[in-house]
């Protein structure tokens, strides 16, 4: 197990709020990942998973807005797959769920309507931010060890299904990495 925690500065989770809808100074987020990796089979083929979740408390700014408080957001993540030694190196697939915000309630106090004396009558209204579906991506990769340990080749197909950027429907990536390690 993995356990950690962080600040981020004028955001959270990697997302800006500024103006009319509320002002973030910064967030912490405490987080716990659970790994696990285990060989499989004859072939020395690997199982391998993981499991997290995170709570992160908003700083409000002090700038004008509608946001009056919000709640502790949860967010999670798994993810699972398995790979085979294959033509000197590692050949597998990965099925997983992004980080995601799975709750993240604001309340805003929101103007509903105008008084006859010219004043306005204010409403408190809590909003969800968390996205209604999640998202789930496949891939396929292979992976080969291209100079001593320092230099990792891989090639990989992904497939993303009602990822919040895809408007039209799945998207699918392919592409070559190097990763250097030192």
């Amino acid at each position: 197990m993995v356990t950690g925690a962080g600040y981020e500065e004028g955001a959270f989770l990697g997302n800006r709020l500024d103006g009319l809808l509320g002002s973030v100074a910064g967030s912490a987020t405490a987080y716990g990942l659970v790994n696990l990796d285990r060989r499989a089979g004859a072939r020395a083929g690997r199982l391998f998973a993981q499991l997290g979740a995170a709570v992160t408390q908003i700083e409000r700014a002090d700038a004008p807005s509608l946001l009056v408080d919000t709640a502790p957001i949860l967010s999670s993540t798994a993810s699972l797959g398995g790979s085979l030694p294959v033509a000197g190196g590692r050949a597998g697939i990965v099925i997983s769920q992004p980080v995601q915000m799975t709750h993240a309630a604001m309340t805003y106090r929101l103007p509903v309507a105008r008084r006859l004396d010219g004043g306005v009558s204010y409403a408190s209204r809590e909003i969800d931010l968390s996205p209604a579906r999640r998202e789930t991506d496949i891939g396929l990769f292979f992976r080969r060890d291209a100079w001593r340990g320092y230099l990792l080749a891989e090639s990989f197909v992904e497939w993303r299904h009602d990822a919040p950027h895809a408007l039209a429907g799945p998207v699918v990536e392919a592409g070559f990495r190097l990763r250097f390690a030192f």
